[in-house]
């Protein structure tokens, strides 16, 4: 699997971000309505952090998709991290995400408070 690339397992939808050693680092792909859901929490902490009070969080660490098969879906990076075992009976979708959605992802890894192991995963990815 490469960077960007979209696959299921126990019926949840993820963004392949990298691997290293033991761990591989996925995207949760949130359903519609959890993504809006996701987008006025995200509002609101805005309103309520415009005094200082509230920190960026990991919670909030996502990019809206653009690719027509996942479009107006949120990709989310609050826990990426899980052991490669864990993921031994994916499937793939056969779907690849636009190149603006893989340059957004990237952006928000390089700018948000992710870790610092997928910060040096994705950090050299040439992307089209």
């Amino acid at each position: 699997m490469t960077f960007g690339d979209v696959f299921q397992y126990e019926n949840k939808e993820y963004v392949y971000l990298g691997a290293k050693g033991e761990n591989l680092h996925a995207a949760l792909i949130l359903d519609e309505n959890i993504t809006k859901q996701f987008v006025r929490l995200e509002e609101n902490r805005i309103k309520r952090s415009a005094n200082g009070l509230l920190k960026e969080s990991t919670a909030f660490c996502y990019v809206i998709l653009e690719t027509s098969d996942l479009k107006g879906r949120a990709c989310h990076f609050s826990n990426t991290q899980s052991d490669s075992n864990k993921y031994a009976n994916i499937s793939s979708m056969n779907i690849k995400l636009i190149a603006s959605d893989l340059k957004r992802i990237k952006d928000e890894i390089m700018t948000k408070p992710v870790s610092k192991e997928l910060r040096d995963l994705v950090k050299d990815i040439s992307l089209p």
